[in-house]
């Protein structure tokens, strides 16, 4: 059976991302959208879990060498990479590459997903790619937004100090640290730097006043 793809199709990453998580999602896969492994690292557009079975995918606009080696470092910490691309803008040497290193195949239509190839099973993977996914992750940014949006330990930290000053305006530094989850390694970081952020401004939603000499966090 034929499938035709408009010429125009898609117009960015994330709409061909999108067809990809939906048909994830109708498979029962757990669906994770930019997913950073490491702290300022490379980040997958999509990963995927069932059980303990991680899949990695990332998606381009053409089946190019970009997305060929995205794939690829992806290998060592996913059981399954496969790479999207647009039905019709894969064939020859892309997925020649694609059979030789193991890597799934993914067309993708404006409402369907056809595997051309079956990604190789990674048995033995590192890297602790489990460990970074968390509910967020499913809906806070989609994947391959243009944008470059993404959940992250920071932005974690930052909705619990905001949901903690809403609760006690006029707390103070050590008030604050000691009362939310934050990713800091110590107490001593954590309220130097949030001080630092939110006189910044980039912690949305929150002032800090010095008053006695000492600083004082109020909900904006």
């Amino acid at each position: 059976m034929s499938i035709s793809v408009s010429k125009r199709w898609p117009p960015s990453e994330s709409e061909l991302a999108a067809v990809v998580v939906r048909w994830l999602r109708e498979q029962e896969w757990e669906v994770f959208q930019e997913v950073q492994a490491t702290r300022g690292g490379r980040r997958a557009d999509i990963v995927a879990k069932r059980g303990r079975l991680l899949w990695a995918i990332e998606a381009k606009r053409s089946l190019s060498l970009a997305l060929l080696e995205q794939g690829v470092s992806w290998q060592w910490r996913a059981h399954h990479v496969s790479v999207a691309f647009p039905l019709g803008k894969g064939r020859g040497m892309g997925l020649a590459v694609c059979k030789w290193k193991g890597l799934g195949a993914l067309a993708v239509t404006e409402d369907r997903v056809v595997e051309r190839l079956a990604p190789r099973l990674n048995r033995r993977i590192g890297g602790h790619l489990a460990d970074v996914l968390v509910p967020q992750q499913a809906d806070y940014a989609p994947a391959g937004n243009a944008g470059g949006a993404f959940w992250s330990p920071f932005k974690e930290t930052c909705q619990n100090v905001l949901a903690f000053v809403r609760e006690h305006p006029g707390c103070t530094s050590k008030e604050l640290v000691e009362g939310v989850d934050h990713h800091y390694h110590s107490s001593a970081t954590a309220r130097s730097a949030l001080l630092h952020w939110v006189g910044a401004g980039k912690i949305p939603g929150i002032r800090v006043e010095v008053e006695k000499r000492r600083a004082r966090y109020y909900p904006v």
